[in-house]
């Protein structure tokens, strides 16, 4: 699953659809939980609630608003300090930083989000706690830490070769030169990425090696766009994409 954005609702939905995590049906949520969303401590605190039932079934990334200043921004520290005090919000800071930024599904697939590219880059989780004690323990073999990971960890993807500038101009975008050299550099099949609107609520790219899952449908309540989580099939871990609306809330009842 991709973003989910305080979109409890939403959330809800996908476990409508799916089925609620266990041993069996296990979830990866590639971060970017809170904020925007009206509903961000509900989606955290289930989320969380997952992860302590199921902790080898349910995975949590760090994505880029799981940190202090985008929370600041968009709207989470202020929802949490209204439903429940300071000291909360600095639990949950702390939790972030914990989170692994990324991580490898049998030896063949990336999962990983887009932003978080620290500029001191270093193998020890804790040399690093601005951007996240859990980032190096589910990095794939021959990664290099994080140096190899930054290559592909901006955005978005771009037909064109090489790197330029993103159109929101706040990092980097890249190419299908770029995604194929660092999958054959870690010997990985392709990487999934999110934390960017796509109106079909996936987008596959590169020749297929750079999927985008976003899960968060009519995102901001104005952007119409569906949302998406992916099964991954077979020994091959190919990608079956599951596309939903948004639900919305009236009284507290839920219609699709």
């Amino acid at each position: 699953c991709g973003d989910t954005h305080g979109q409890y609702y939403d959330l809800l939905n996908i476990f409508e659809l799916n089925g609620l995590p266990s041993e069996s049906n296990p979830y990866i949520f590639n971060g970017d939980f809170v904020d925007r969303g009206s509903f961000s401590v509900e989606v955290i605190l289930t989320l969380f609630g997952f992860k302590l039932l199921h902790p080898d079934h349910f995975h949590l990334l760090r994505g880029n608003h799981e940190t202090d200043n985008m929370n600041q921004i968009y709207g989470f520290e202020g929802e949490v300090k209204a439903k429940y005090t300071a000291q909360m919000f600095a639990l949950f800071s702390e939790v972030f930083e914990w989170l692994p930024l990324a991580q490898c599904i049998n030896g063949k697939v990336l999962v990983r989000g887009h932003r978080l590219h620290p500029p001191t880059l270093s193998p020890s989780p804790r040399d690093v706690p601005t951007w996240g004690h859990g980032l190096a323990y589910q990095l794939p073999v021959g990664c290099g830490g994080l140096c190899g990971l930054r290559g592909v960890s901006v955005t978005p993807a771009f037909p064109q070769n090489g790197r330029s500038v993103s159109k929101r101009g706040v990092s980097c975008q890249f190419g299908p030169d770029v995604t194929k050299s660092f999958l054959e550099r870690n010997r990985l099949d392709y990487i999934i990425r999110s934390h960017e609107v796509k109106p079909e609520g996936y987008e596959v790219a590169h020749d297929g090696k750079c999927v985008t899952v976003f899960s968060a449908p009519n995102y901001c309540d104005q952007m119409g766009n569906k949302g998406s989580y992916i099964h991954l099939r077979g020994s091959d871990l190919r990608p079956d994409f599951h596309q939903f609306t948004a639900v919305v809330s009236f009284g507290g009842h839920t219609h699709a």
